[in-house]
Protein backbone atom coordinates (compact mmCIF):
# COMPACT_ATOMS: atom_id res chain seq x y z
CA UNK A 1 0.00 0.00 0.00
CA UNK A 2 1.06 3.40 -0.71
CA UNK A 3 1.25 6.21 1.42
CA UNK A 4 -1.93 7.92 2.76
CA UNK A 5 -3.41 10.29 0.30
CA UNK A 6 -4.30 13.13 3.06
CA UNK A 7 -0.72 13.41 3.69
CA UNK A 8 0.73 13.69 0.08
CA UNK A 9 -2.02 16.07 -0.62
CA UNK A 10 -0.98 18.56 2.31
CA UNK A 11 2.58 18.50 1.47
CA UNK A 12 2.24 19.00 -2.19
CA UNK A 13 0.22 22.46 -1.51
CA UNK A 14 1.98 25.25 -2.71
CA UNK A 15 0.41 28.61 -3.18
CA UNK A 16 0.96 30.29 -6.14
CA UNK A 17 1.84 34.53 -6.34
CA UNK A 18 -1.48 35.81 -7.10
CA UNK A 19 -3.29 33.09 -4.65
CA UNK A 20 -0.94 34.39 -2.18
CA UNK A 21 -1.68 38.22 -3.69
CA UNK A 22 -5.57 37.87 -3.15
CA UNK A 23 -5.04 36.59 0.78
CA UNK A 24 -2.63 39.18 1.62
CA UNK A 25 -5.08 41.84 0.22
CA UNK A 26 -8.62 40.13 1.39
CA UNK A 27 -6.82 39.73 4.64
CA UNK A 28 -6.12 43.91 4.78
CA UNK A 29 -9.14 44.75 3.39
CA UNK A 30 -10.70 42.66 6.57
CA UNK A 31 -8.62 44.55 8.56
CA UNK A 32 -10.12 47.77 7.55
CA UNK A 33 -13.01 47.33 7.70
CA UNK A 34 -12.96 46.26 11.38
CA UNK A 35 -11.23 48.96 12.08
CA UNK A 36 -14.03 50.85 10.46
CA UNK A 37 -16.56 49.54 12.22
CA UNK A 38 -14.93 49.71 15.78
CA UNK A 39 -14.60 53.22 15.07
CA UNK A 40 -18.20 53.60 14.28
CA UNK A 41 -18.95 51.88 18.00
CA UNK A 42 -17.25 53.54 19.50
CA UNK A 43 -18.74 57.18 18.13
CA UNK A 44 -21.84 56.11 18.15
CA UNK A 45 -21.04 54.60 22.43
CA UNK A 46 -19.77 58.34 22.90
CA UNK A 47 -23.35 59.78 21.12
CA UNK A 48 -25.70 57.85 23.88
CA UNK A 49 -23.07 58.61 26.59
CA UNK A 50 -23.42 62.29 25.59
CA UNK A 51 -27.39 61.85 25.37
CA UNK A 52 -28.22 60.07 28.46
CA UNK A 53 -31.24 58.23 28.66
CA UNK A 54 -33.37 61.13 26.02
CA UNK A 55 -35.78 59.25 23.76
CA UNK A 56 -34.31 59.34 20.25
CA UNK A 57 -36.64 61.21 17.87
CA UNK A 58 -36.08 59.36 13.82
CA UNK A 59 -38.23 60.11 11.31
CA UNK A 60 -40.51 57.26 9.34
CA UNK A 61 -37.74 57.55 6.30
CA UNK A 62 -34.78 57.19 9.17
CA UNK A 63 -36.67 54.10 10.88
CA UNK A 64 -37.17 52.89 7.24
CA UNK A 65 -34.01 52.80 6.75
CA UNK A 66 -32.77 51.12 9.77
CA UNK A 67 -35.23 48.30 9.63
CA UNK A 68 -34.33 47.42 6.03
CA UNK A 69 -30.65 47.31 6.72
CA UNK A 70 -31.06 45.57 10.49
CA UNK A 71 -33.39 43.00 9.14
CA UNK A 72 -30.24 41.75 6.44
CA UNK A 73 -28.12 41.55 9.77
CA UNK A 74 -30.31 39.67 11.76
CA UNK A 75 -30.92 39.86 15.39
CA UNK A 76 -27.45 37.95 16.57
CA UNK A 77 -25.04 40.56 14.73
CA UNK A 78 -27.23 43.66 15.77
CA UNK A 79 -26.51 42.67 19.34
CA UNK A 80 -23.08 42.55 19.05
CA UNK A 81 -22.88 46.02 17.33
CA UNK A 82 -23.52 49.14 19.32
CA UNK A 83 -26.61 50.46 18.51
CA UNK A 84 -28.64 54.04 19.18
CA UNK A 85 -31.80 51.50 19.46
CA UNK A 86 -32.16 47.67 20.51
CA UNK A 87 -32.28 45.49 18.24
CA UNK A 88 -35.34 44.21 18.84
CA UNK A 89 -37.30 47.90 18.03
CA UNK A 90 -35.58 47.74 14.94
CA UNK A 91 -37.09 44.10 13.79
CA UNK A 92 -40.18 45.42 15.20
CA UNK A 93 -40.54 48.65 12.78
CA UNK A 94 -39.45 46.09 10.14
CA UNK A 95 -42.32 43.94 10.53
CA UNK A 96 -44.41 46.68 10.83
CA UNK A 97 -42.87 47.96 7.70
CA UNK A 98 -43.81 44.92 5.91
CA UNK A 99 -47.30 45.58 7.47
CA UNK A 100 -48.02 47.99 6.19
CA UNK A 101 -46.69 47.16 2.93
CA UNK A 102 -49.07 44.07 1.98
CA UNK A 103 -52.28 45.73 4.12
CA UNK A 104 -54.84 46.21 1.20
CA UNK A 105 -57.54 47.63 3.84
CA UNK A 106 -58.07 50.70 2.38
CA UNK A 107 -58.85 48.70 -0.53
CA UNK A 108 -61.71 46.37 0.56
CA UNK A 109 -64.05 49.52 1.14
CA UNK A 110 -64.72 49.44 -2.63
CA UNK A 111 -65.56 45.64 -3.03
CA UNK A 112 -69.21 45.56 -4.07
CA UNK A 113 -71.48 44.47 -1.75
CA UNK A 114 -74.12 41.71 -1.41
CA UNK A 115 -76.61 43.72 -2.73
CA UNK A 116 -75.95 43.89 -6.38
CA UNK A 117 -73.87 47.27 -6.77
CA UNK A 118 -71.24 44.81 -8.73
CA UNK A 119 -72.69 45.82 -12.24
CA UNK A 120 -72.80 49.32 -11.32
CA UNK A 121 -69.19 49.51 -10.20
CA UNK A 122 -68.34 47.50 -13.69
CA UNK A 123 -70.34 50.01 -16.14
CA UNK A 124 -68.66 52.70 -14.03
CA UNK A 125 -65.23 51.43 -14.24
CA UNK A 126 -65.80 51.00 -18.04
CA UNK A 127 -66.80 54.09 -18.59
CA UNK A 128 -63.91 55.82 -16.32
CA UNK A 129 -61.47 52.95 -18.63
CA UNK A 130 -63.05 54.55 -22.19
CA UNK A 131 -62.83 58.08 -20.47
CA UNK A 132 -59.06 57.87 -19.99
CA UNK A 133 -57.94 56.56 -22.86
CA UNK A 134 -60.62 58.09 -25.40
CA UNK A 135 -62.67 55.52 -26.71
CA UNK A 136 -66.16 56.49 -26.56
CA UNK A 137 -68.67 54.80 -27.71
CA UNK A 138 -68.78 55.56 -31.59
CA UNK A 139 -72.45 55.23 -33.33
CA UNK A 140 -70.24 54.25 -36.73
CA UNK A 141 -69.09 50.89 -35.52
CA UNK A 142 -68.88 48.99 -38.91
CA UNK A 143 -65.47 51.11 -39.66
CA UNK A 144 -63.76 48.64 -37.64
CA UNK A 145 -65.10 45.49 -39.53
CA UNK A 146 -63.16 43.59 -42.29
CA UNK A 147 -63.90 45.05 -45.84
CA UNK A 148 -66.77 43.45 -46.77
CA UNK A 149 -68.65 42.15 -43.92
CA UNK A 150 -71.50 43.72 -41.97
CA UNK A 151 -71.67 44.26 -38.35
CA UNK A 152 -75.03 41.84 -37.84
CA UNK A 153 -73.38 38.75 -39.35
Amino acid sequence: MGPAPGINGIMSFVLRPWQLFLLILSGWVNRQQQEIIEFQNTQIQALIEKMGRKRILLTDDQRRVLAVKGKALGRKTMMELTTIVTPDTILRWHRRLVAEKWDYSSSRGNAPDAAGDGQEMAHHGKRQFRAAFGQHQCPDRSRWLAPGSSPNK
